[in-house]
């Protein structure tokens, strides 16, 4: 992966978020993992990451 992109997926942004949902496809990607890291302060909410893969393709983490 080189510059935030993943060209064996498709994906040209290494890091989603909200402002990303619209272009988002969710219906059709395999969760491969998933970590829960704890919030770095009490204020902090805890963050999701997803291992997650669109169908016909292999790789490492998205």
């Amino acid at each position: 992966m080189s510059a935030g992109t993943h060209p064996e997926s498709g994906l040209t942004k290494s890091t989603w978020d909200d402002a990303d949902f619209n272009a988002m496809g969710w219906h059709d990607v395999t969760v491969h993992g998933l970590c829960v890291q704890p919030g770095g302060s009490e204020d902090s909410l805890p963050r999701l990451l997803l291992d997650i893969r669109r169908p016909g393709t292999c790789g490492g983490l998205l």
